[in-house]
Formats: structure tokens, sequence, C-alpha cells
């Protein structure tokens, strides 16, 4: 009687995969082949197992005689990878966005490697990256920068003031609600006199229910000496005074029903020399003893000011 010998099967494959992905696995050594796990018969198998898994294979002679071997595929889990970052900027701004839960990290949108990215999107962005534990094994996740626009801010052109002008409201920023900067400025108000002769750049600044700023900016020009620079001079108020030029005294005189008047008098520097409220009709000022130059008076009647110059010999 012959005794035919079994024949020598071996299966064989890749020891190690990444959890997801596909693995061949193959046997020699006989005609035909069958596995377990459902797979069937043929001697390559094309396999994707979510954890490890022993695949065994009989394999069969031509004399009728079977053997068997088996491979062991062990599956490694995914890194856990998480993108985090900041949900919301505004247009402008710098964010940074970071990766945790592998060993390196890989980010598209041209940001190159690093576990740590700072990004400035001009418009809402995704960002993913894609993490690689010590296995080699990847897996990706996304963090999503949604990008608030600014708001459209604008200041109206500021009209030219005196050094010696009372502190008034600043107006012309739009939208509506926003604050004012610069020297000066105190709130929405603006002091001639704290800014100084000169120009200065006055800032508005808008904040929109996004907690993003945009600014605008406007010059004010301070000016020492005012006559005729965009102001009323005294004869609009009923106002008039001689003599000018003037060396010893000068009248101020009220014409037919004018309302009285506070007269606020400043030397070339801005300095104030003389205040009163005018009740006499006309006002005589005795200018003597005042030093030869130019001096800017200031004439109040309710809410609104007037402007002329007094020159003394």
């Amino acid at each position: 009687m012959n005794v035919n010998a079994l024949p020598n099967v071996i299966a064989s494959g890749a020891a190690t995969i990444c959890e997801g992905e596909n693995a061949t696995i193959s046997a020699t050594g006989a005609s035909t082949y069958s596995w377990d796990n459902g797979l069937g018969s043929g001697a390559l198998q094309t396999i994707s197992p979510t954890s490890t898994t022993t695949y065994e294979v009989t394999g069969t002679d031509a004399n009728g005689c079977e053997n068997t071997d088996q491979i062991t595929v062990n599956v490694n889990t995914l890194p856990n990878v998480v993108a985090s970052g900041a949900a919301t900027i505004c247009e402008g701004e710098n964010a940074t966005i970071s990766a945790a839960g592998a060993s390196t990290y890989s980010w598209d949108n041209g940001l190159g490697s690093g576990a740590s990215q700072s990004v400035s999107p001009t418009s809402t962005t995704t960002y993913e990256v894609t993490g690689a534990d010590a296995n080699g094994c990847e897996n990706t996740d996304q963090v999503t920068i949604n990008v608030n626009p600014l708001p459209s801010v604008t200041l109206s052109p500021l009209a030219d003031a005196c050094v010696y002008d009372e502190t008034y409201a600043l107006s012309g920023g739009m939208p509506a609600g926003g604050t004012f900067s610069g020297n000066g400025v105190s709130s929405t108000n603006f002091d001639p006199s704290v800014a100084g002769v000169g120009s200065h750049t006055i800032t508005y600044t808008y904040t929109d229910v996004n907690g993003c700023s945009a600014e605008a900016n406007q010059a004010i020009l301070v000016i020492a000496d005012c006559s005729g620079v965009g102001l009323e001079d005294l004869t609009m108020a009923g106002y008039r005074i001689y003599p000018n030029p003037a060396d010893e005294v000068v009248y101020i005189q009220r014409v037919d029903e004018a309302q009285d008047a506070e007269i606020n008098i400043y030397d070339g520097n801005g300095k104030l020399i003389y205040s009163t409220i005018v009740k006499e009709n006309p006002l005589k000022l005795t200018v003597s003893d005042w030093s030869s130059g130019i001096y800017n008076i200031q004439l109040s009647v309710g809410n609104q000011n007037y402007h002329s110059t007094l020159v003394i010999k």
C-alpha cells in the first residue's frame, strides 16, 4: 500500500495592517485551497479585518491529500486625531489651530507639518489634518474657522477749529455708536485748547455685534488765528467792534436787538486774556497796556460762537 505525503501548505501575507486597510493573504504548496472566515477558495484572498484575525487555509494536492496552515493579520487601531482652534475670527485676525492624538501631523491648504499652525484666512475655511501614530497608522480630522467681515466705517471730514473754541461734540462717524479717539478727545467731545495748535488725527472706531472692529480717520486743524476760517464774524450776531486797529480803547457795540453775549479775547498763543458778559452798550475796553499784535475774539450767543480779530497797534 502506497502512502502519499501531505502537501506542504504555507500561508503568507501582511503581518500587520492599520484599521480600515486591505491586505492580501496567499497560500502555496497545494493544488486547490479553501479558506475559513467565509473567504471561500483560491490561492489569493483580499481581506479587511476590523481586528486582529487568524485565517486558516486547507490545501489539497493532486492526490486528494490535505494539509493546513494559518496566518494571523494584526490590526492596529487608528489614532484618535482631534483638530481644534478658534471657531470664529474677524477678517484680518490670526488664529491658532492644533491637532492632538498622534505622533506626527500634516495639514492641507499648504500649511505643512506640525501639531500647531497659525492661520489668517480671508474667508471661512476648513482645515484638514492627517495624524500618524508610531505604527504608521493615519487618521484625519477637520476644524473650520469662520471669518466675519469687518464693518464698513466712515468718518465725514471735520471742520477746522480755533484753539480758543469751547469743547464741542464730534459727529459724522458711521455706523452710529462708535467711539472717537485722538488728541483733545474725551468721549465724543473735542477740546481744541487741549489738542493745541496744529493738525490732529481723529479716529472713529466702530465694533459690530460680532466683536469685529474697523476705524476711519480724519484730520482736525486747530488754528490760532481763526479770522475768516469758516466762522461767522461778529456782525452776524448783531455786534460790531471799533476802532480796529486800535491803540487806546476799543468798543464792542450791540446793534438793534442783539442778544446778550459772552465775550472772550485770546492772544496770538490762544491764552485767554479777557472775559465778560456784555451788559453795557457799547462795552468799552482799555487796551493801551496790551501788547501789539493780533487778538482773537470769540462772542458766544446761546450755543453759537462768532469770531473776529482785533489788531492792537
